[in-house]
């Protein structure tokens, strides 16, 4: 953020003035305050940048309703599945949106041709975005295509390299429904 000191300009003679000092301190705080407000107008008119203010102008002009358990990063990412919703839609298409949203490696895309089913498996660390792909996939795939979303809970190929004194602080419903770092 920009941080303004308005007795930098002031003339070398009344620098030194005890009330132009005191005038420069009060007006500093304003201005400040001023250019905070207008750097987070900027911030949000960009999704990935927007503040809490400018996610609930998102989400009103796209008309969401936000959930309670939403952090804003969620929030976020319901507003770009909803804005990135366009023609034409093809495997390419969705993998992009797919990447965009999930990132490269947080999710698998199966498509069974002879039987139309989409399968996507969702990585554990955007369990929350469940519901805003699942949104997505139902307006931009075709219509006579099964959809399956599920999630990719922590299995045991995964856990198996740890030792028993690294699970033990975790219960079972944790190591498998929890990112593990």
């Amino acid at each position: 953020m920009r941080k303004v000191n308005i007795a930098n300009y002031l003339p070398n003679i009344v620098k030194e003035i005890a009330e132009f000092q005191h005038i420069s301190n009060t007006e500093n705080a304003e201005i400040n305050l001023m250019w905070d407000s207008i750097q987070n107008i900027f911030d949000d008119q960009f999704v990935n940048t927007a503040t809490v203010n400018g996610i609930k102008r998102w989400e009103k002009i796209l008309k969401i309703v936000p959930k309670a358990n939403h952090t804003l990063e969620d929030r976020a990412f319901t507003i770009l599945t909803r804005l990135n919703e366009q023609l034409p839609y093809t495997y390419k298409v969705l993998k992009q949106l797919l990447s965009q949203l999930c990132g490269s490696d947080g999710y698998v895309l199966n498509i069974n041709h002879d039987q139309y089913e989409l399968s996507i498996l969702v990585e554990l660390k955007s369990k929350n975005m469940v519901n805003a792909i699942s949104d997505l996939t139902k307006k931009i795939v075709p219509v006579n295509m099964n959809i399956s979303i599920k999630i990719r809970y922590n299995q045991y190929s995964y856990l198996r390299n740890l030792r028993h004194m690294e699970l033990q602080p975790f219960t079972n419903d944790q190591l498998r429904n929890e990112v593990l770092i």
